[in-house]
């Protein structure tokens, strides 16, 4: 994907499986983000901070896509599925794994979008 592509798809049940990426890989921005909101109510201050924000995730989710498409789908497609069967989220572990561990070796291969994923986090 080019940086002038749109990132991937990001439906409830794909930010939920990249959750925890997020978590993890944007950590440093997300919280100058939120300690530029915590100074200052003026929303105008803090733009180029949740761009910053913005900017990590699309990364991620574009390596997500790009280096484990079939285990991001599987996971995020169970994740939909207990949505409208109350939240049974147990039964998404095995998919859950396949992701880490997918997401894991990719960060270990130098995977080029992974990397750089990692490195705006």
């Amino acid at each position: 994907m080019s940086s002038s592509t749109p990132g991937p798809l990001a439906t409830s049940s794909v930010l939920y499986a990249a959750a925890k990426f997020i978590g993890e890989e944007c950590r440093e921005k997300n919280v100058a983000f939120i300690e530029c909101k915590a100074r200052d109510d003026d929303p105008r201050v803090c733009l180029e901070k949740g761009s910053e924000v913005q900017t990590c995730v699309i990364h991620l989710l574009r390596s997500l896509t790009k280096d484990c498409p079939s285990a991001l789908d599987e996971y995020s497609g169970c994740i939909d599925r207990q949505l409208s069967e109350e939240y049974m989220f147990d039964r998404c572990r095995e998919p859950q794994a396949k992701l880490e561990k997918c997401r894991s070796t990719a960060s270990e291969s130098g995977s080029v979008v992974a990397s750089a994923a990692t490195r705006l986090g």
